[in-house]
């Protein structure tokens, strides 16, 4: 009898041991391990955590004994249910999640508020910190009106996430605030798509709510489906015809500043003009406090990639260099009126398709 309940205790342990942490306490059971690479992952959607993963099975982030803690807010609009039932049916052993429930509203942005100790909490106990995209944020955030072509779906999302990037990064305008990368300054941020965005908000920039409309004067999918490819920033021609459409995004060219840092980590050309994925409206138009342009659109209306003065391990791009399509045959992608080809197909055939692997070596690796 005493043989059975010791085999079914050392069942109990080791299955709790692989199991992941669902709960909201990650960072108070597990300390910190300075030998582990702990990278957490804001709105760890089931999309977002595949696309992670898949980066890490193909060693594109190519971190030893790697845990990926994905964070959220209690009051976001996404289901975290799926996120927990694909850890667990994917048996995901180095992948968490961590909710938040300490308040946070509108007016508490830009300050020390109920969420600054969780905020400490994460950062303490982790390397650094990736930002994903998503919907559109308040302009009231960054004291503008509203545009009748944004769209809120997320606030609670917003207000979190937001937060917590100026608790990372400060801003100028709050110069009593003592930023946490002060005490770190290598600690790595990343922020894609809604994340570059956030990132720039939060240090007291600006957006144009709609590209579009706002920088190119067109009021129709019709005028932006005549546009040259490389002034498309999402895939327009799915608000004609959704169904026919299975990509949501553009393809389109950037181009590096001649002092961006990034592309000298690269080691290529400055006349490198590589493809990247785009599925936004919305970008930088007066640039946050210490950020600084590292590559824009080919016209240069558009602030396509940015990088910190102070903090040396801290980019925002606009597109997606997380991508999944980018590094499998997923999707296929609509090159002209009738023709469909997998986008890492394309990225081949234009030598682009070492770039964005590149690019996560310089952000996390």
């Amino acid at each position: 009898m005493r043989t059975k309940i010791r085999s079914l205790l050392s069942i109990i342990i080791i299955f709790s041991f692989f199991t992941p942490t669902f709960g909201q306490n990650y960072f108070s059971i597990h300390q910190f391990n300075p030998e582990k690479n702990q990278i957490v992952l804001m709105h760890p959607t089931v999309a977002n955590i595949e696309a992670i993963e898949l980066m890490i099975e193909k060693k594109i982030i190519n971190l030893p004994k790697i845990e990926i803690i994905g964070v959220f807010h209690a009051k976001e609009e996404y289901d975290y249910n799926k996120s927990i039932k694909y850890i667990k049916s994917h048996k995901l052993t180095n992948f968490y999640l961590n909710k938040i429930n300490s308040n946070i509203g509108k007016d508490s942005i830009f300050t020390r508020n109920s969420c600054t100790k969780d905020f400490y909490n994460i950062f303490t106990n982790s390397k650094g910190i990736i930002f994903t995209g998503g919907p559109d944020i308040p302009p009231s955030i960054y004291s503008d009106k509203t545009s009748l072509l944004t769209e809120i779906t997320d606030p609670y999302r917003h207000y979190f996430e937001l937060s917590f990037m100026f608790h990372l990064l400060g801003n100028d305008a709050y110069p009593e605030f003592d930023a946490f990368l002060n005490e770190v300054p290598k600690y790595k941020v990343i922020a894609i798509c809604l994340g570059m965005q956030t990132m720039n908000i939060a240090t007291g920039g600006t957006l144009f709510q709609d590209i579009p409309s706002e920088i190119y004067n067109l009021k129709t999918v019709e005028e932006v489906l005549q546009q040259e490819s490389d002034f498309m920033h999402k895939n327009y021609r799915m608000n004609l015809d959704p169904i026919s459409e299975n990509i949501f995004g553009s393809l389109h060219r950037i181009k590096f500043s001649t002092d961006s840092k990034i592309l000298t980590k690269l080691n290529i050309l400055d006349t490198f003009t590589p493809l990247v994925y785009s599925a936004h409206h919305q970008c930088i138009k007066k640039l946050g406090s210490n950020l600084k342009v590292e590559a824009t659109s080919m016209d240069g209306k558009v602030i396509e990639m940015v990088s910190h003065k102070t903090f040396e391990n801290v980019y925002g791009v606009q597109f997606h260099p997380e991508k999944s399509d980018i590094y499998e045959n997923k999707n296929q992608y609509q090159t002209d009126k009738n023709s469909f080809q997998f986008l890492s197909e394309i990225l081949k055939q234009k030598n682009c398709e070492n770039f964005h692997p590149e690019l996560w070596k310089i952000f996390l690796n």
